[in-house]
């Protein structure tokens, strides 16, 4: 049976992210438009791999929401507050209808 991870955990047993590092990532991060793990990483000088776990960490308090959940390069955005827009995935967008083009006048 596959245990279900604990990024609160996770965070705590590394030791490269101290308390420091994670009060950075509370205010810092969710003001960015997009975070990606080589963003966080070189913002708070831990590695790649500390960077998705706080990544992790930040998904599970709320701050920041999964869009792209690829395996090697997952891409959040932080979580929509009032009077803020969220961005659309391509696919959740809406079609505009096209605009019919003029026709040109041709000389004889």
């Amino acid at each position: 049976m596959l245990e279900q991870r604990d990024p609160a955990k996770e965070a705590e047993l590394d030791p490269r992210i101290t308390s420091e590092i994670l009060d950075r990532a509370f205010k810092e991060l969710p003001r960015e438009k997009s975070l990606t793990p080589f963003k966080v990483a070189t913002r708070l000088g831990i590695p790649i791999s500390s960077a998705k776990r706080v990544l992790r960490l930040l998904e599970s308090k709320g701050l920041v929401k999964l869009y792209s959940p690829n395996r090697r390069n997952p891409i959040y955005v932080p979580q929509a507050t009032p009077g803020k827009e969220q961005p659309v995935k391509a696919a959740e967008r809406k079609e505009q209808p096209k605009r019919a083009r003029k026709q040109r006048k041709t000389s004889k």
